[in-house]
């Protein structure tokens, strides 16, 4: 269900480039990288920020959140973007970690669409959860487009 509304919003023409391996691994490893060194973003690509997220707080206490940006690449047109950036992260008592999953563009090859599934299958059930309730919101938001 999760790859099938991966699927639909990827194929609303927000997206039209294909995201290449590279870039896969960039979202999903190099992006971390760079803020945890607090480095700048790689040359000639920008996050460009979305008015998408979604949180959801467990009875421990324990916030999950999922935040959405675009990654583009700047020589580019203006509405042509790589790839989705998700960023989760799993906060209690003010600390957390974040992981960084790439949701590709619908025309990208099997292989990175099996990468993501891939990295999608191998998610802790709460973040799962977390993952199909913002993707849940993020269909909502542009079916009302």
């Amino acid at each position: 269900m999760i790859l099938c509304v991966c699927c639909f919003f990827a194929s609303l023409q927000l997206l039209k480039a294909q995201t290449t391996l590279e870039e896969y691994n960039y979202v999903t490893k190099g992006i971390r990288v760079q803020k945890e060194a607090g480095l700048d973003m790689k040359k000639g690509y920008e996050l460009v920020e979305t008015d998408v997220s979604s949180s959801l707080k467990w009875a421990d206490g324990t916030e999950r959140k999922f935040q959405f940006f675009l990654l583009k690449k700047t020589n580019e047109a203006p509405n042509k973007y790589k790839a989705i950036v998700a960023i989760y992260q799993n906060i209690r008592n003010g600390g957390g970690s974040s992981d960084y999953y790439c949701i590709p563009t619908a025309n990208s090859s099997e292989e990175i669409w099996q990468k993501a599934l891939s990295d999608y299958n191998q998610m802790s059930t709460d973040a799962w959860k977390s993952f199909a309730w913002a993707l849940a919101k993020i269909s909502s938001k542009f079916v009302l487009k």
